[in-house]
């Protein structure tokens, strides 16, 4: 999903030694080596995605710059071409509503630097104490705290839940950037709230107004996806209602995703899956974790 690591260099004295440190980092998770942008405020390390064929970053000759970690689509694109475009709007924010994906996106414009986050909050930034400190690796971000102190309730709830709750993290020293906060960059970190609602303003019509509006925007994302990635899309199939309905979406956009379903033959979700491809002609992948060394499937 590529990712990068950004530190304030007035907030971190030793900023260079602490880059050194998360290249090591990022140079264990197989990551390609970073593409580097330095200002008189901050250094910032990009790292593209593993084995990814197309340019997610766009340098410009008067020192500005946008990348994207996860996947931003914009404008029916991804790519450079889409940063590209993004980056000449006049108003970003009013255009961030209407990008889609799961993403975080850094740009350097008329010598201002911004982070915007997907309208969902979606893709996870971690901070270290006064945002010193930026990194979408958590591993990243503890290798620049340079401590790490348990925080219990955190990790009861990590080791319970799988997942922490609010903004904390298992660790004191780092925190996760919140649900509707973006942030700019220079000439410090700053947080910049704002008011997003993820729930639409209630609509007006009839049932079957609102279910064929609601329809024909998935079907428009749908083929948007069939557009850029083609057959290229791989998905879990299962019983349930939301795999289904996400099948026959790319289906009706004319092509068949890459499938596959977790669980023992005897699960209702596997069988149920087996039922739907084996009546539409489609390959399924059957990933049974009990049984399956580990690397295989």
């Amino acid at each position: 999903m590529g990712g990068f690591f950004y530190a304030h260099k007035l907030t971190v004295p030793d900023f260079e030694s602490v880059r050194s440190k998360t290249r090591q980092q990022f140079q264990r998770g197989a990551f390609p080596p970073a593409i580097a942008f330095d200002t008189d405020s901050y250094i910032l390390d990009y790292y593209p995605k593993i084995d990814y064929p197309a340019c997610d970053h766009v340098a410009f000759d008067n020192g500005d710059f946008v990348f994207a970690v996860g996947t931003f689509i914009y404008r029916g694109g991804i790519g450079a071409r889409a940063l590209k475009l993004f980056y000449e709007q006049p108003n970003s924010l009013d255009e961030l509503r209407s990008a889609r994906g799961h993403f975080l996106l850094v740009m350097r414009k008329d010598r201002q630097t911004y982070l915007f986050k997907d309208a969902a909050g979606s893709y996870e930034l971690f901070h270290t104490r006064n945002y010193g400190c930026l990194s979408t690796s958590f591993l990243g971000a503890i290798v620049a705290a340079g401590a790490s102190t348990i925080n219990v309730q955190e990790t009861y709830e990590y080791v319970f839940t799988g997942v922490g709750l609010g903004d904390s993290t298992p660790f004191a020293e780092i925190r996760r950037l919140g649900l509707f906060q973006h942030m700019s960059l220079e000439p410090r970190p700053v947080i910049v709230p704002e008011d997003l609602r993820l729930v639409p303003e209630e609509e007006t019509g009839s049932r079957r107004e609102i279910a064929q509006r609601t329809l024909d925007s998935l079907m428009e994302y749908a083929a948007t996806l069939a557009s850029i990635f083609g057959d290229n899309i791989k998905m879990a199939l299962s019983g349930g209602y939301d795999s289904r309905l996400l099948l026959a979406l790319f289906r009706r956009a004319g092509v068949t995703p890459k499938l596959f379903v977790y669980g023992a033959s005897s699960d209702k979700d596997v069988r149920i899956a087996k039922q739907i491809t084996e009546a539409e002609g489609i390959a399924l992948q059957h990933v049974d974790k009990l049984t399956n060394p580990r690397g295989t499937s």
